[in-house]
């Protein structure tokens, strides 16, 4: 990177997400609605070039390759953060004070740059910060309490999510699930999103949305991001973690599911692991990170109902797994009711 910075719209730009107010010098336009506002918390991000920035100490401390080996995500620790930079955009991460500065290659879409901050940049952030934790899942409101989705990228997290806001059912996030504790209700509470949802093309035709209502979602992926024109429903305020349902590893090889749905309750011992390895993570080998981190994901793990979750990856069958789903909750939960749609 270098002190050329893109000409993007800069201008005061300020939203409210994930209980903090977001303060930024360039627009985050794809951030549409407001979810609780909290005036007290801010987060300022800015242009700012990398050579600025204080030098790296040392080497990477975590790395995040594709699959064919290449970098996606790299982190150093840095001053009193860590610089962390995707293959199109660096940023430097500084928890104490609350700011995140950005720093693009040359040419790179306004699209690009605001998905990196929204959904790289500033979940890793909150990750630092005491009594949040923040998960790679989708979630969606039922009644008056949140259920997760959790699975890899290309899973169908999103889709399933979608297809739950398309009947009717807030949808809380796409892929970034913020959690915090709430010490007066002794309880985990998830935390809406920004109003948009990333889907594949497929998806998009099997869900009956129109391509003319949805956004460039980045200038290097064929996802597209809907926006107000969609008529879904959307969460406007946290409320319980109730139920968290986890796709099959696609590490571990197994056939392709077939016929009804199958959802089946895990232990605390098996839903550990898939807790932790859908953590934003910067820097695994921080011990006070990695003390707070399994506390967390202790605790979750023990408090909130997990269940398996393999289903036939047929659109036609998303009825069918979304009932699955519900009746698992319903189950489980005495007096939860499950409004049709």
């Amino acid at each position: 990177m270098g002190p050329v910075l893109n000409p993007l719209r800069r201008t005061a730009f300020q939203c409210h997400l994930w209980q903090h107010r977001l303060v930024s010098d360039f627009d985050l336009g794809v951030v549409e609605g407001a979810s609780e506002a909290c005036a007290d918390r801010a987060i300022h991000i800015q242009m700012s070039p990398e050579n600025s920035w204080p030098q790296a100490l040392g080497g990477p401390v975590f790395e995040d390759p594709f699959e064919n080996g290449d970098p996606w995500f790299t982190s150093w620790k840095a001053g009193d953060g860590y610089i962390i930079r995707f293959p199109e955009c660096g940023f430097y991460i500084q928890p104490r004070e609350m700011r995140i500065e950005c720093d693009p290659a040359p040419g790179v879409a306004e699209s690009t740059i605001a998905h990196l901050v929204l959904d790289h940049a500033i979940p890793r952030l909150l990750s630092l910060t005491p009594g949040f934790v923040v998960f790679h899942a989708s979630a969606v409101q039922v009644e008056d309490r949140v259920i997760a989705i959790f699975g890899k990228s290309g899973q169908g997290k999103s889709t399933l999510a979608s297809w739950f806001a398309s009947q009717g059912h807030p949808l809380f996030t796409d892929d970034c699930l913020v959690v915090r504790w709430d010490e007066g209700a002794r309880q985990w509470l998830a935390q809406p999103s920004y109003q948009s949802v990333r889907l594949w093309p497929d998806s998009v035709g099997a869900l009956g949305l129109a391509d003319s209502d949805l956004r460039e979602f980045a200038g290097y992926s064929a996802k597209k991001r809907t926006g107000r024109e969609v008529d879904f429903h959307f969460a406007s305020a946290g409320a319980p973690l109730a139920a968290c349902f986890v796709l099959p590893d696609p590490a571990t090889p197994a056939p392709a599911h077939s016929g009804p749905p199958e959802v089946l309750p895990l232990s605390v011992n098996e839903a550990f692991p898939r807790l932790a390895g859908a953590v934003f993570r910067i820097d695994p080998a921080d011990p006070e990170i990695n003390r707070r981190e399994f506390e967390v994901l202790t605790s979750l793990a023990s408090t909130v109902r997990f269940w398996s979750l393999c289903y036939e990856r047929d659109y036609a069958r998303l009825p069918e797994v979304r009932e699955a789903m519900l009746n698992a909750v319903a189950a489980d939960h005495s007096g939860f009711r499950i409004t049709a749609s």
